[in-house]
């Protein structure tokens, strides 16, 4: 699932900005590149840098546990989805849009996960924009 989130993550707009002492990368979110990239010039440069073990701002969101990263950073950037998240043994999510007046784009995928079923419908439909 972590290359699922580096996916989806990528997609809704973070990015990865230098790295920690421990030579992992750091993930900006998308309202937060601009500041983060001042601080860089500021010091001259140099990679910013923070340590992880004290600070998880920075890390990977994991968006196939968490429907409430899911709904802040994922969902805005479908504009204007119709979802549904129903269970039934096994949590199944949808995910559509009007992508013209007679056409609709539809993806739907299953996990015992609420937010994973979410994020794999969402992949469908980020791998068939392309």
């Amino acid at each position: 699932m972590n290359e699922l989130n580096k996916k989806l993550a990528e997609w809704a707009g973070f990015c990865r900005r230098g790295r920690s002492y421990t030579g992992v990368s750091l993930w900006v979110s998308p309202n937060e590149i601009e500041h983060f990239d001042k601080v860089a010039k500021e010091q001259d440069g140099e990679e910013y840098t923070r340590m992880p073990e004290r600070d998880t701002h920075y890390k990977l969101p994991d968006f196939t546990e968490s429907l409430d990263l899911c709904f802040k950073w994922l969902v805005p950037e479908l504009k204007c989805p119709y979802i549904s998240l129903l269970f039934d043994g096994e949590w199944s999510a949808g995910v559509w849009f009007n992508n013209t007046e007679n056409s609709s784009v539809a993806c739907h995928a299953e996990s015992e996960k609420p937010a994973t079923a979410l994020c794999l419908a969402m992949e469908k439909l980020i791998d068939g924009e392309k």
